[in-house]
């Protein structure tokens, strides 16, 4: 299954149209339940915007 990851704006990315959103804490939260493609995927895709 691929995995589509698109930035809404700095605090809130689509993951396969699940929006996922970074609190205050600078944690993010997805809304729905990522499965673990989605949840691996959009953990290296953070990974790389810190790089």
């Amino acid at each position: 299954m691929s995995v589509i990851i698109s930035p809404l704006n700095e605090d809130q990315l689509f993951v396969n149209n699940k929006i996922v959103e970074r609190d205050s804490d600078n944690n993010w939260i997805a809304r729905v339940e990522l499965t673990q493609a989605e949840q691996k995927a959009f953990q290296k895709y953070i990974k790389s915007l810190m790089s």
